[in-house]
C-alpha cells in the first residue's frame, strides 16, 4: 500500500457508477481497467471504464454523460469517428473518474488488468482481440496538459506522493512550458 490509503472513495463511486450503468440496456459492457482492475490501486487512483454501447445509441447515451454521476468538473473529447469518445470528471468528493464511451462497433482495445463488471453480448472478448489502431483514433494523449488542467494536476500530485517525484517534476516542467510560462523549468530539475 502506498502513503496514500486504501480506494474505498474509489470503491464507493464505481458501486454508485454500476447501479446507475449496468441497468441500462443500451450499455453492453462496463469493464473497469487500470490500477482499480489491478492490484495497485490506492486513494489517489482514478476510476477508470469502459462502457460498449449499442451502434445506434451512442449519441443519445454521449448525450447524457453529465448523468452518470455528480460532478464539480468535467473534460469531455469526442473522437474523430464519433464513434468513441471519453468524459472524466472529478467527483465531489474529489476522486477523477475517466469513462471511455464505444461504439461495439468501433471497440476500444482491453489490455492491461481489466475486469468485466457485466457483459451482455460477449464485448469483453472481442476488445481483448482489437487489433491496435493503424493511425490515430482522434484523440490526443491524456492527461491533455494545459486543455485539462485539474487532471494534470492531479497526476503530477499522484506520482509525487507515491515516491516518483522526478516524474512529477518532469510533469510539472511540461505543463508550465504548455501554459508559456517563460521560466518554465528554472530552478526545476529534470
Amino acid at each position: 500500500m502506498t502513503p496514500a490509503g486504501r480506494p474505498s472513495g474509489q470503491r464507493r463511486v464505481l458501486a454508485r457508477l454500476v447501479r446507475r450503468l449496468e441497468p441500462d440496456r443500451r450499455l453492453l459492457a462496463g469493464i473497469l481497467v487500470g490500477s482499480m482492475a489491478g492490484d495497485d490501486a490506492d486513494a489517489l487512483s482514478d476510476v477508470d471504464l469502459i462502457i460498449a454501447v449499442r451502434e445506434g445509441d451512442f449519441a443519445t447515451v454521449w448525450g447524457e454523460r453529465a448523468s452518470f454521476h455528480p460532478r464539480l468538473y468535467a473534460s469531455d473529447q469526442l473522437g474523430a469517428s464519433g464513434r468513441q469518445a471519453v468524459t472524466r470528471f472529478l467527483t465531489p468528493n474529489r476522486i477523477f473518474v475517466e469513462v471511455g464511451i464505444c461504439s461495439d462497433q468501433a471497440l476500444f482495445r482491453l489490455s492491461g488488468p481489466f475486469q468485466v463488471l457485466w457483459d451482455r453480448a460477449g464485448v469483453a472478448a472481442r476488445m481483448k482481440n482489437t487489433p491496435p489502431p493503424a493511425t490515430a483514433s482522434g484523440f490526443r494523449a491524456l492527461p491533455g496538459g494545459r486543455d485539462d488542467l485539474p487532471m494534470s494536476l492531479h497526476d503530477s500530485t499522484k506520482h509525487w506522493v507515491r515516491g516518483d517525484r522526478e516524474r512529477a517534476l518532469r510533469e510539472l516542467k511540461q505543463l508550465r512550458r504548455e501554459l508559456g510560462d517563460p521560466s518554465a523549468g528554472a530552478g526545476m530539475p529534470g
